[in-house]
């Protein structure tokens, strides 16, 4: 059974996988220009562009047209989120920072606080394997496809229905000059979704975490405000620790609303 700590890290370093995969540079403070940054936004960027052309080389053909724009619009929502995650990473870094040292590190097993925690680790840890589960599986089903239509039908086809410039995939170097570029494309682009989506789902969860954290010490609170000591205020200890609570709460309410 892995601590809360455990399951962070092992979370976290999916994160910082994905991003090392696409050269997004989240958590490596370099100065510079960072050249797999670059590639990674080339590519999405030929992709895009790529699919843009094919659409206008069969506009006159609307059933075609549709299949070179299946996947346009998510090239175009992971662009967006790729470019604005990666145009400033500094708050990225110092959030995800905080969240380590002022939640998993803070709260260790023999804390109350630890088995909330704990929770939302393993949540947390959970949606990734799902996650990342349900995009490489994607992988399969759009190899599979081909395979199954050219058994089926004798049918070649594409990974998907997007083509080179001057490149004619129906003839055997052609093909697999595309197909191998779309593989790229489709490694990248799923690295780079599970980069964009699992740090949101990070960042919701642990959002959760902050939240839940303050119930339980709001909690803690009202069980001493409703003690015979602080009612009768003959308890100076117990009147220390409803202070201390109050401004903890304060405190972690703050951190909530920034």
């Amino acid at each position: 059974m892995y601590t809360a700590i455990e399951f962070y890290n092992a979370s976290f370093n999916r994160l910082k996988l994905s991003s090392r995969l696409i050269g997004a540079g989240l958590w490596e403070k370099q100065d510079g220009i960072l050249w797999g940054r670059v590639a990674s936004v080339m590519q999405i960027v030929l992709f895009l562009t790529l699919h843009a052309w094919t659409g206008y080389k069969y506009r006159y053909d609307a059933l075609q047209m549709l299949e070179t724009q299946s996947l346009i619009c998510t090239g175009a929502a992971l662009m967006i989120k790729y470019f604005t995650m990666i145009r400033n990473p500094a708050p990225v870094r110092e959030l995800s920072g905080n969240i380590e040292t002022q939640m998993y590190t803070k709260y260790q097993e023999m804390s109350p606080e630890y088995p909330v925690v704990l929770k939302y680790g393993r949540v947390l840890y959970i949606a990734g394997h799902i996650m990342i589960g349900g995009y490489f599986g994607s992988l399969f089903i759009i190899w599979i496809n081909p395979l199954i239509m050219y058994f089926k039908e004798g049918r070649v086809m594409l990974l998907f229905f997007c083509e080179i410039p001057y490149v004619d995939w129906t003839v055997m170097k052609g093909y697999w000059t595309t197909v191998i570029l779309q593989l790229f494309f489709y490694i990248t682009g799923t690295c780079g979704l599970i980069l964009v989506d699992y740090l949101c789902a990070y960042f919701t969860i642990n959002g959760s975490l902050y939240v839940d954290i303050l119930r339980f010490h709001l909690d803690e609170l009202s069980e001493l405000l409703a003690s015979p000591g602080y009612q009768t205020r003959n308890s100076p200890e117990i009147m220390a620790k409803v202070s201390r609570k109050w401004r903890m709460c304060l405190v972690e309410h703050q951190r909530i609303v920034e």
